[in-house]
């Protein structure tokens, strides 16, 4: 997606200013047994090569290191900030814009061959976001913070993605991820008028909660049929199974 972003809305050439719709949170990266900075050629492997799914704080919350916005694009909230208003682990927003620290000033990085301005998370007073698709309503704003991450990353004198060696790094970062999709976890409470499965976790009662999710059946899109053996080694509660009889014959799809 911020590849195809890229594609339509910037240059490949210095000559023209980056569009300022569109930036680059970089984390501060430190050595938890030095505090040491993490040097350049180290933090391009971990920007590269390491996005939220490979780095992990406080029980399995995820974090980007390279942190790729643009005005517009969806967020999730990683920690609960204040939760009374909404502002919780799971919450949802659209991002708005950033507001750096006095005296502090943008830079220019090379991205896939296009130039984008970009910043480092300590430059960042904070980022706003728009409360969407919740009862809340407005806007708010995340901080940068400083946590502890096991970051997965790849050997560099292997020099492969699928060799990784666990490194425990500070990060300081915003605790934002982009919500381009959404796990079956994060889907729980929520109601959609379409849904596209891309794949699945067979649990108990797993393919039932997620695919309850989406309001009618026209709405939903599955890019693999549905295991039926799979399915049929779970246990499931004899009430759904009742339940699911009374939906397909007294409610038609629409």
């Amino acid at each position: 997606m911020f590849a195809k972003h890229l594609d339509d809305t910037h240059h490949k050439s210095i000559q023209f200013d980056p569009p300022k719709h569109t930036i680059i949170i970089k984390a501060d990266l430190a050595w938890t047994s030095t505090g040491n900075p993490v040097r350049p050629g180290m933090a391009k492997i971990i920007y590269e090569s390491c996005g939220d799914h490979f780095c992990n704080y406080n029980q399995n919350k995820k974090l980007d290191p390279y942190l790729c916005l643009y005005n517009g694009c969806e967020l999730m909230l990683g920690n609960n900030i204040n939760v009374s208003k909404g502002e919780a682990n799971g919450t949802r927003g659209i991002f708005k814009g950033i507001k750096m620290k006095p005296g502090e000033k943008i830079h220019v990085t090379c991205l896939n061959g296009y130039y984008v301005n970009s910043v480092y998370a300590s430059q960042v007073e904070s980022v706003e976001c728009e409360h969407t698709e919740s009862k809340y309503t407005g806007s708010f704003i995340v901080e940068p913070k400083k946590v502890k991450c096991i970051v997965d990353m790849p050997n560099p004198v292997i020099g492969c993605n699928t060799a990784r060696i666990k490194q425990s790094i500070h990060m300081t970062q915003v605790q934002l991820i982009r919500n381009l999709a959404t796990t079956g976890h994060k889907l729980q409470g929520q109601t959609k008028k379409f849904m596209v499965a891309s794949d699945y976790h067979y649990a108990q009662n797993w393919i039932y909660v997620v695919l309850s999710r989406v309001q009618t059946r026209i709405g939903l899109f599955l890019r693999e049929l549905l295991d039926r053996y799979k399915l049929a080694n779970n246990r499931v509660d004899g009430r759904l199974i009742l339940h699911e009889a009374w939906l397909r014959q007294f409610i038609p799809l629409r």
